[in-house]
């Protein structure tokens, strides 16, 4: 699925996700620091496999793969994802290391719960090991 239009806050830009950012999503989500809460493997060990994961991702039906951007520079500083079913949404978020403890996190989330909102969702899921992580990194 593609986002209509961009979500927008204070800070950040975050769109859709589109096939020239599967490196930035690699470098952040096989870091080992930065993984360490995701299931993706570490970079030395991607394999073909795990990259056909990434064939579709642009538009895929099940759900939505975001950039987070920051505004003025449109430099990458996240990703995030939503998969919704009826008026519930699952989603997943991920911030480069580079840019934690700035805020990003949180202003990344209230931006979803928005959107959410506005297209009739009533259950919003986020993985309780993401919320352990965030006291870290929000």
């Amino acid at each position: 699925m593609k986002l209509d239009k961009n979500i927008e806050t204070p800070r950040l830009i975050i769109r859709s996700y589109k096939e020239s950012d599967r490196d930035f999503c690699l470098s952040l989500w096989c870091d080992n620091e930065n993984g360490e809460y995701m299931a993706d493997p570490l970079y030395k060990n991607i394999d073909e496999k795990y990259l056909s994961y990434f064939d579709g991702m642009d538009d895929d039906p099940d759900g939505y793969y975001m950039i987070v951007e920051t505004k003025g520079d449109g430099k990458p500083v996240g990703t995030m994802c939503m998969f919704p079913e009826n008026d519930n949404y699952d989603i997943g978020y991920c911030v480069s290391k580079e840019h934690w403890r700035k805020g990003f996190g949180s202003e990344m989330i209230e931006a979803v719960i928005g959107f959410v909102k506005a297209h009739g969702g009533a259950v919003l899921n986020i993985p309780l090991y993401m919320i352990a992580s965030t006291e870290r990194f929000l």
